[in-house]
């Protein structure tokens, strides 16, 4: 499965001609990618590097209903890579076939209101601390987000968010409205140590999850109960990042 499998399903709405925008944040979520109909209507469309195996699958249609409860598009996506495997519902598809279906859905003749897009408010909002590199991009997207998800909350990231003014209180807006924080503190990095400190000033609960080895961060971080992970395997992370994340937002 490719890293870049966003930016596959991006050019292949643009070989398609289907007009789309990526990264849209609506009401403290940002959706992967709106596709547009020529008439108004509006598709999520949600990407998932996920390998399409029984449980994933599962997953996906879960996810699919999710977005379909929260927001008011006209029709939701998830798209997992690959081909050649079967379709578990009708919104959980492969790149090829989202091309299909967003052909067949501009193609219907039926009356359809062309309706805004909003997400439900009462979502709860988990902050990720962590470097913005490319690297770390599958942190986010294969553990961090599903994790937050599967717990009925949205996970955010400031370099995700826009907005004008300065980004430093727009990174305490943030986490003063956060259910929680993850902070990942791989590598020691200065502005994400920033974060945890504003983070555990203000309260928010704070998991912590490390990539590089915990000897070599600040003695008063690597004090702090830690998941460990391994960079290539971040799949293997979202499971004890959401139990962890259940204990921080009960309380426990």
């Amino acid at each position: 499965m490719t890293k870049n499998f966003d930016q596959d399903v991006a050019d292949s709405l643009s070989a398609a001609g289907i007009a789309f925008d990526r990264e849209v944040p609506v009401s403290g979520t940002v959706l992967d990618f709106v596709a547009r109909a020529p008439d108004g209507r509006s598709f999520v469309i949600e990407v998932k590097n996920w390998q399409p195996n029984a449980t994933n699958l599962n997953r996906a249609v879960e996810q699919a209903a999710r977005y379909k409860d929260a927001t008011h598009a006209n029709g939701v996506f998830v798209v997992l890579p690959g081909s050649g495997w079967s379709p578990p519902a009708p919104d959980v598809l492969s790149t090829e076939q989202l091309v299909a279906a967003l052909h067949r859905e501009f193609a219907r003749h039926e009356p359809a209101v062309a309706r805004s897009l909003q997400v439900q408010t009462d979502h709860r909002t988990i902050f990720a601390a962590m470097p913005f590199e490319p690297s770390y991009d599958d942190v986010y997207m294969v553990a961090m987000r599903p994790a937050a998800e599967a717990l009925h909350a949205v996970c955010t990231r400031v370099d995700h968010d826009r907005f004008t003014g300065d980004v430093v209180t727009r990174m305490r807006s943030l986490i003063d409205a956060a259910a929680a924080v993850i902070v990942d503190v791989s590598g020691a990095n200065a502005n994400v140590m920033y974060e945890a400190g504003f983070a555990h000033g203000v309260g928010r609960p704070a998991v912590h999850i490390c990539s590089t080895p915990l000897a070599e961060l600040p003695f008063d971080v690597r004090t702090w109960n830690t998941i460990e992970y391994g960079r290539g395997r971040t799949h293997a992370l979202r499971e004890p990042l959401e139990e962890a994340l259940r204990a921080a937002l009960s309380g426990g």
